[in-house]
């Protein structure tokens, strides 16, 4: 019964991040002016729920569209993009968000995924903040 409830907890918990890595790309296509804004939505959306994988799966398509509508500035400006939203998914939101729903300190969420990180490298890192000790 525990992996259950803990499996839905990081299913909600990565629709959550789907969502706002969504917004936030399609904000910057709309000031982009990219075109198929709906469909590049709905891409990013779905590869968003891949953890760490799926921003880098997602730049590729989006970074040609942006360089064949506005050239290398928009290219660069798109994988730039990817960055920040990656980095802002990896250590602030997924670590509080885990925290408030495993009721474990942000704290040692971080502390896990940096050792988890080190140990095992990109799938300790995915592994590790997927995990919490109370579970």
């Amino acid at each position: 019964m525990k992996f259950i409830n803990t499996f839905g907890v990081i299913i909600e918990a990565q629709l959550i991040i789907a969502v706002v890595n969504t917004t936030i790309t399609t904000i910057t296509l709309i000031f982009l002016k990219m075109p198929n804004i709906p469909t590049l939505a709905v891409m990013v959306f779905f590869l968003s729920l891949i953890p760490v994988a799926g921003a880098i799966i997602s730049v590729i398509p989006l970074t040609i569209i942006a360089y064949t509508v506005g050239g290398v500035q928009s290219a660069v400006i798109i994988i730039i993009m990817i960055i920040i939203i990656h980095f802002l998914e990896a250590y602030v939101l997924n670590p509080r968000l885990m925290a408030s729903r495993t009721e474990l300190p942000g704290f040692f969420t971080i502390v896990i995924m940096l050792v988890a990180e080190r140990l095992f490298g990109a799938w300790g890192l995915i592994v590790g903040s997927r995990s919490s000790p109370s579970c």
